[in-house]
């Protein structure tokens, strides 16, 4: 497999770990704690890989 599209799994990964918690919250299954962990993780993964296929692609 190609490295870029491995990226691009974990950079969709992240973004599912930001969209997902507040639905779970509105729900009642996690906290509004947990809901900022998962959200700052989501975070981080998510513009930390774009970053990465960004200097790749451009290079």
């Amino acid at each position: 497999m190609n490295t870029v599209f491995l990226l691009w799994i974990v950079a969709f990964i992240g973004l599912l770990l930001t969209i997902i918690p507040p639905f779970l919250v509105f729900y009642g299954a996690i906290s509004l704690e947990d809901n900022y962990q998962w959200m700052a993780i989501g975070m981080v993964v998510y513009f930390g890989s774009r970053i990465i296929i960004r200097r790749i692609v451009v290079d």
